[in-house]
């Protein structure tokens, strides 16, 4: 479950995720929610790019 109202939260998920990449996968997560059904383009015209 993705909880959006308030901090955003990630609960029943399994496995683990690395620190540098947990920021990144609750903004996507966030995205998917309020736009379930989005595509490939309009994720990537959303998101900033990656700090390498």
């Amino acid at each position: 479950m993705v909880s959006i109202l308030g901090p955003v939260a990630v609960t029943g998920a399994r496995g683990t995720i690395d620190s540098n990449r947990r920021t990144r996968a609750m903004e996507l997560a966030a995205f998917l929610v309020l736009h379930p059904g989005a595509t490939a383009p309009q994720i990537d015209e959303s998101s900033p790019p990656a700090a390498d």
